[in-house]
């Protein structure tokens, strides 16, 4: 698998609101960490990604729209089932900043994914 390096993405702050802000994302192991620029040291927030079930994808938004003031312009999604009975599942909403990132981003967290599952699997 090849390693995805940084990227700057919109997130959305609260899930379906308009609150859009812009953090720096890197895939360090099993995590996808979140930073409040590139130079920053340590994240400010994580999303596991060693569950099984994880699914990743474009949303409608995952094509170019006329207005490109839009932050969703080239959005996707990150769904996180829940693990634990006190940990609850989590959709996590990105907007890459072009088309070729947003399915660079998609198929490689997706590979990982996938890679990682494979992986468990075998040592179990």
């Amino acid at each position: 698998l090849g390693v995805l390096r940084g990227n700057l993405f919109r997130k959305e702050k609260v899930l379906f609101s308009e609150s859009w802000h812009l953090y720096w994302f890197l895939l360090e192991g099993d995590k996808l960490c979140y930073y409040n620029d590139e130079s920053c040291l340590e994240h400010i927030g994580f999303y596991d990604l060693g569950a099984r079930g994880i699914t990743v994808h474009p949303t409608m938004y995952g094509n170019p729209i006329p207005d490109s003031s839009k932050p969703k312009k080239y959005e996707f999604q990150i769904n996180i089932p829940k693990i634990h009975r006190e940990q609850d599942g989590v959709s996590v909403f990105l907007a890459a900043p072009s088309q070729s990132l947003l399915w660079h981003w998609v198929d490689g967290i997706t590979q990982w994914v996938n890679a990682f599952s494979r992986a468990k699997a075998k040592n179990s």
